[in-house]
This record gives C-alpha cells, structure tokens and sequence, in this order.
C-alpha cells in the first residue's frame, strides 16, 4: 500500500489545481486503516475517509456493479486453471500472461447493459435515453 501511495498516488496529487484538495475514500481494510498508511497519504495533502464496513457500494456503487460480474469471472477462470493442473504435482505459479489473459476474458463477461446499470445507480448516468434491461 505504501508502494501505491509513492508511485500511484502521489504523482497523481501532484497534478491537483490549486487550491483543491484532494480526498480519498478508502474502505475498511487492515492495510487502509494501518498509521503508516493514513500518515503517508495525509503527507501528501489528501484527506482521507474510511468508508464503514458494508458501505462500499453506497459510495461506489459503479465499482460494485462492474466487479461482482468481472470478480466471478476471473474466479471462474483460476478454478478452470487450477483444475487444469495434475493433481500429483505441485500446482504452479499463474504467469502474468495467464492472469492478463483471464482479466481480457473477465471484462468480456462484463456486458455493456452491466455497466450502464452500474452508472445508473450513481445517478449520474452516461446514458440517459436508455431504459434499465
């Protein structure tokens, strides 16, 4: 996590205009709520929030509509892998090609109507001459 924060986040904040500041909600996770953490990412100006525990898709319900679909997929093609393997043998390691594989195969699974549904919910829909299907 404090890998993501240096490289991931705080390039980003440093494109922030000024005077915003930027905000970020993390859940409750052990790693989101660790002092390290939260002390690194107030280093950089950000305010953080922790989202309570069963309250992500009030806040993320876009996140939570497009990952339910892609996260069953991406299980149903470790398990298609894993079964895959002689069971007399150690199992191997997944390569980064297998997993980018099983990521183009999960989004695939993601439909255009899953993730206009999605958008829906937030009630800043992209799509406003569509009705739900």
């Amino acid at each position: 996590m404090l890998e993501w924060v240096r490289e991931i986040l705080a390039p980003y904040v440093a494109t922030a205009p000024p005077g915003v500041l930027p905000f970020l909600l993390l859940d409750s996770h052990r790693v989101h709520m660790m002092g390290s953490v939260i002390g690194a990412i107030e280093a950089l100006g950000v305010e953080v929030e922790i989202i309570p525990a069963g309250c992500t898709g009030l806040v993320q319900p876009v996140d939570v509509g497009f990952n339910k679909s892609f996260k069953a997929k991406m299980r149903d093609e470790y398990n298609k892998w894993l079964f895959a393997q002689d069971p007399n043998e150690r199992t191997p390691q997944t390569s980064r090609r297998e997993v980018a594989e099983w990521v183009i195969e999960a989004e695939k699974n993601v439909t255009a109507v899953t993730m206009r549904n999605a958008w829906k919910k937030t009630g800043f829909s992209y799509f406003p001459n569509s009705t739900k299907e």
